[in-house]
C-alpha cells in the first residue's frame, strides 16, 4: 500500500485498538478484536 504521510496517519488513528498516548505497541484482544483494512489492487 502507497499512501502519503498525512492518509497514513488519518487511517492509523481510524483503527482499533487505539493506541495509548506514550505508548509504542498495542495488542488486539478477543473483546477488542481491532478494525479490518482490506485493500484492493
Amino acid at each position: 500500500m502507497n499512501l502519503s504521510p498525512s492518509d497514513s496517519k488519518r487511517l492509523f488513528m481510524w483503527t482499533e485498538p487505539q493506541l495509548p498516548t506514550g505508548w509504542h505497541a498495542v495488542w488486539s484482544s478477543d473483546s477488542n478484536p481491532g478494525t479490518r483494512v482490506v485493500t484492493r489492487p
